[in-house]
């Protein structure tokens, strides 16, 4: 954190909240951040900045629950209709290079519910953060 940020005489606004979270999801590489940090800047959008500081844990989660629904229906959707794609080529003799692999397929979506939880974490420490400094 920078320490202009924390200095008392900065006045809370959302230009320098957005400062401060580009500045603490710096990591281009982490899936993690980038996902928390689009989440926030959505509620921000939605909310406003002095609103959400202030949103409740459990709206929170109720909307991460949402997101995380639509992924599950539509990974499940195209899941199913590539199973059925692969049955009808199978039916008509037509042989693959790719098939699907239900076991990789469970992992991968098992490790993005288990990456939610991080990215949950993440998104709760930037807004208690952010609260903490707004009332401070």
């Amino acid at each position: 954190m920078s320490e202009e940020f924390l200095d008392a005489s900065n006045p809370f606004n959302e230009e320098m909240c957005r400062d401060w979270l580009d500045s603490f999801f710096d990591d281009p590489d982490s899936r993690v951040d980038r996902v928390a940090h689009e989440m926030i800047l959505i509620d921000i959008d939605t909310y406003g900045i002095d609103e959400w500081v202030d949103l409740p844990v459990s709206l929170i989660i109720d909307n991460f629950k949402e997101a995380v629904e639509e992924y599950s229906e539509s990974m499940h959707d195209d899941f199913t209709a590539i199973i059925e794609q692969e049955k009808i080529l199978e039916g008509m003799d037509i042989h693959q290079s790719y098939k699907l692999d239900p076991a990789n397929t469970l992992r991968k979506y098992s490790s993005a519910v288990v990456e939610i939880f991080d990215v949950i974490n993440k998104y709760l420490f930037a807004q208690s953060t952010l609260a903490l400094l707004k009332v401070s």
